[in-house]
């Protein structure tokens, strides 16, 4: 797995590709680019109505960070997949417990391993956002992902498929959160502290700090 120009390094081998591969390369990189420029741009979009009106998605309080790639893979590259997104994520979401941690990698990686299983010659799109925790906190991420499959004889042997992908984390507005949505997320906090607990003692210290989220910070 390997950024696009990458793949096509020193100028002996530049000069293997004829004329049309170079150009399709070109086009394979300019349009990677702009399809993650433009998922850059629609999750934003998303995001800011995001719980307005018939928007039933979860709100935010503020896009606390993005990454936005493009990349070439080959078939040697597929075994490569889990491990990459496993590490973006590692790297994305912090101050959770592995458990976590890997279970947000599990869903992100069926996604992207969907996206790349599907028939030769085809184009692929992909869009997903999830609740997780990050230590005590709620956030949210979107991801958008694109993948078209190279046909070119020229180009078969270093790339198989084109992609671009688009990953944002967000800070959920607690404030305009309701509690089933809350409780659905933060008692595996509390079962993980607690195992001991009853469910009706573990709704109840649910119920007990989302009130606490809810109150107004007090300015020192």
């Amino acid at each position: 797995m390997a950024a696009i120009r990458d793949l096509f390094k020193g100028a002996d081998e530049a000069k293997k590709l004829n004329d049309e591969a170079k150009e399709l390369l070109d086009n394979l990189e300019a349009l990677a680019t702009v399809k993650a420029e433009f998922f850059q741009q629609l999750i934003e979009n998303k995001l800011r109505s995001a719980g307005v009106g018939q928007d039933q998605t979860v709100a935010i309080s503020k896009i606390q960070s993005f990454k936005m790639q493009t990349r070439a893979y080959v078939s040697s590259d597929t075994a490569k997949i889990t491990g990459a997104v496993s590490g973006a994520i590692k790297g994305f979401v912090k101050g959770g417990s592995d458990n976590i941690q890997n279970g947000v990698t599990s869903l992100l990686t069926e996604m992207v391993t969907a996206l790349f299983g599907e028939s030769e010659g085809s184009e692929s799109l992909k869009s997903e956002y999830y609740l997780v925790n990050e230590g005590v906190a709620l956030i949210r991420l979107d991801l958008m992902a694109w993948s078209r499959a190279v046909k070119s004889s020229s180009l078969t042997t270093k790339v198989e498929q084109v992609s671009a992908f688009c990953l944002y984390k967000s800070t959920v507005d607690i404030d305009k959160l309701d509690f089933d949505t809350f409780l659905d997320r933060y008692q595996d906090i509390i079962t993980a502290g607690h195992p001991e607990m009853t469910m009706e003692q573990t709704i109840a210290k649910c119920k007990e700090d989302f009130a606490l989220f809810k109150k107004p910070l007090v300015a020192a």
